[in-house]
Order: structure tokens, then sequence, then C-alpha cells
């Protein structure tokens, strides 16, 4: 198999654009290419079905153009083949075949257009713009969706962050109030769900005080105990600050 390969240098507006041509014909497709050349676009030619799944293999390309009637692997089984990879879906793929009857077929394979032959530059030039133009949309948007998504989620990690603080406050007013009654059993109690939710929660540290707790509670560890209340209240009040300096950051987006 001959792959044939044209890299541009950059050129203004189009020099991150890479188009894949798949035509078997020399003739035909050097003046598609210098066409597409001439516009700034980066060029890479393959002759038959294998080379096109070769060269996705090999790098990301924006818009395909493809003989349907090529040698080995058509340009039919081709597009089918490169639409059953959810990668490729935003690749636009434009049909070259010389039967204007195919036009329905090409679309039903997967291609989002078709250019019947003989092909006129202005034809080509206004396709492929158009095409590119919409791909370019439709990443936007799905960057757009993901970001939005994104949000989202980090909106409900902070809900549940601030709900794990206010439940830690809780923990640590029964801890305080065990250790004032030497109630070790129950002090262990807490340190062992404070040891299995903290870094659910994104708090590692908590994680890690609570099985301090555990441990030391189980020997009666008093004075090891006291000090790991006082870790804990200098934890809570670190969260606080954090939380109080977030409210202000966005309340200062409000005004």
């Amino acid at each position: 198999m001959t792959v044939w390969k044209k890299h541009m240098h950059k050129k203004k507006n189009h020099h991150e654009t890479a188009i894949l041509l798949a035509e078997d014909n020399e003739h035909t497709w050097q003046p598609f290419k210098k066409v597409l050349v001439d516009l700034g676009y980066n060029v890479t030619i393959v002759e038959n079905g294998r080379g096109v799944l070769a060269a996705l293999d090999e790098q990301k390309f924006d818009l395909i153009l493809m003989d349907m009637h090529l040698a080995d692997l058509d340009g039919f089984e081709t597009t089918q083949i490169i639409r059953q990879n959810p990668v490729f879906d935003s690749v636009p793929i434009i049909a070259l075949t010389a039967y204007t009857s195919e036009g329905e077929r090409c679309r039903r394979v997967g291609c989002d257009d078709f250019i019947s032959k003989p092909i006129e530059r202005q034809r080509l030039v206004e396709r492929v713009r158009f095409h590119l133009e919409q791909a370019r949309r439709k990443r936007a948007r799905a960057k757009y969706a993901f970001a939005e998504a994104n949000d989202e989620i980090q909106m409900e990690i902070e809900k549940l962050k601030n709900f794990f603080i206010e439940n830690l406050k809780e923990r640590y007013a029964q801890i305080s109030a065990a250790l004032q009654v030497h109630n070790f059993q129950e002090i262990a109690l807490v340190g062992h769900t404070l040891k299995g939710s903290g870094t659910s929660y994104g708090f590692p540290e908590i994680s890690d005080l609570g099985s301090q707790i555990e441990i030391a509670a189980k020997h009666h560890r008093l004075s090891k105990l006291q000090s790991l209340v006082l870790e804990m209240e200098r934890y809570l009040k670190s969260y606080e600050t954090a939380a109080s300096c977030d409210d202000r950051h966005f309340s200062g987006f409000d005004r």
C-alpha cells in the first residue's frame, strides 16, 4: 500500500487544520490537494480504506474527504468502521462519488455530505469550510456542556464537604463530652466512624485522626486523646475559615 503525505508549514487561520483525503487516482487527488494546500490546510493523502484507518491511528484529523469507490476496502465500508468508534463522532466525512444517486447511501453509512464528481473547486471549498465550521461549533458546545456539568459536580462536592464539616462539629462535641466522663468506648466508636468517612468526603487527614483516636481510646490513653481532640478542633477552625473565605469570594461575583 502506498501512502502519500503532504504536511504544510503553518499558515494563517488554518495551520492546525488537518484534512485526510482518500483517493486512489493521483490525477484526481493532485488538484484536490493543490486547492486545499492553497487554502492553508495540512493534507494527508491515502489510496485506500485501510490507509484511512491506519492514518487515523497515527494522528488527529479535522475532516475526511472519502472517495467511495476505493480499491481493497471501499469508502462505504471504511466509513462504517470509522463511525463505530465514538472517538471520531465529531470528524466530518464528505463522500466523493461520480454517482449522484449514491447520496442517500453515503449518508446512511455515516457521511455528513457528498460531492459528486467531477468536482468543482468552489463546491469543494464551500463544503469543506462549512463542515469544518460545523465541527468547530459542535466541539465548542460539547466543551461548554462538559464545563457546565463539571461546575455542577463541583457544587455538589462542596455541598457534601459542608455537610461533612457540620457532621464533624457534632462528632467533636460528642468526643469532648465523652472525654469528660472517660467514656472510652464511645470515643473509640466516634474515632472509627471518622476513620471510615474522612477520605470519602475529601478529608484524608480526618481519617488519619479518627484512626489515632480509635487506637488511643481502646488503650485508655487520656493525655493522647486530649491532644487529638485539640488537633480536631484546629482542623475544624481551619475548615470554617476556608469556607468563610469561599463565601466571600462568591458573594463578590454576585455583586
